[in-house]
């Protein structure tokens, strides 16, 4: 039998278990590593250092950024409660839904294109388009939670509605030198 106060069980073999300490919780804000966006007009430009990261839905000429984060260590006896990616939306255009999905795959900065981004998996997370300057948040939990199970990979974001007349979404990149570059919120407990 045991029991030890605040300590749960881990693990028990046999008689002898060994104890977690509880979780202190915390919330810990990540920076992206590694963002850039492709765009079907130019299949095999690279856009990994520009200041701006697109999201632009235009038939022919759709945009998706990318964004990758190093993620915070669980602290001890923890679990991801909750993620948000945030990034921030210098330029805006109303009454559009921006979605957040993880990717299946490694790339790299200097060497995305629209011809070799990476699938995506899993469902994906949506938020409003601003009417303002500010961020856009996405609930990315699931999403998190995979990437910390199966491989982190990083996010793509694009328009919910590809295609159309050319509604578009300008985000700071990390290499704006901005306080507003994309961040991951990661909060544990």
């Amino acid at each position: 039998n045991f029991a030890a106060g605040n300590l749960k069980t881990d693990q028990c073999v046999g008689v002898v278990c060994t104890a977690q300490p509880p979780c202190t919780p915390a919330t810990v804000t990540a920076r992206a590593v590694a963002d850039g966006w492709v765009g079907q007009s130019g299949p095999s430009r690279n856009h990994g250092g520009e200041l701006t990261l697109r999201v632009i839905a235009r038939t022919g000429a759709n945009a998706r950024a990318l964004v990758r984060f190093s993620l915070p260590v669980i602290p001890s006896g923890c679990q991801v409660v909750e993620a948000k990616l945030r990034l921030y939306s210098s330029s805006f255009m109303t009454g559009r839904t921006l979605q957040a999905l993880a990717l299946a795959a490694p790339w790299t900065e200097p060497g995305v294109t629209w011809r070799n981004q990476p699938a995506t998996i899993g469902t994906a997370a949506s938020a409003p388009s601003r009417s303002s300057a500010g961020y856009v948040v996405w609930t990315v939990t699931a999403q998190a939670r995979r990437m910390y199970s199966d491989g982190n990979h990083g996010f793509l974001v694009r328009d919910g509605s590809e295609g159309g007349g050319g509604a578009h979404q300008g985000l700071q990149s990390r290499e704006s030198g901005s306080t507003r570059a994309p961040q991951l919120v990661v909060t544990f407990g």
